[in-house]
């Protein structure tokens, strides 16, 4: 991968862990509003924040050897960006009492399930 492409890369890989970051507030938050279910929101929470540092990680060794690295999964720093908004609003609606216990493991399902989430390990190959 060329110096070119490898800042893009870490450019996304950046906001993809801001996204996970947020993720994470938004478990953390769940598990305050639902007592009964701290636990298991504070385990997805803290999944979520081993997600950041794997990415961490990942921009690491870009950096350091960025020609042993492809790009493999494309992702949209915009569509991360959107994203993590979405996120924030939900944060912002839980607080104020707008989502059930019900909504929250729905939307928890799709976050978990979307491609951002669950390909984020496709972005690099080696």
């Amino acid at each position: 991968m060329g110096p070119k492409e490898a800042e893009k890369v870490l450019e996304i890989l950046a906001a993809m862990g801001d996204l996970e970051l947020a993720m994470a507030d938004f478990y953390s938050a769940c598990g305050k509003t639902w007592q009964v279910d701290r636990l298991f929101w504070s385990n997805i929470a803290a999944a979520e924040l081993l997600h950041a540092e794997n990415l961490v990680q990942m921009a690491k060794r870009l950096r350091e050897n960025p020609s042993s690295f492809e790009l493999g999964r494309p992702f949209s720093t915009t569509a991360i960006q959107t994203s993590i908004q979405g996120i924030k609003g939900n944060i912002l609606k839980l607080e104020r009492g707008e989502l059930s216990r019900k909504q929250v493991l729905f939307l928890a399902r799709d976050i978990e399930m979307s491609i951002l989430e669950s390909k984020y390990k496709e972005l690099l190959k080696t």
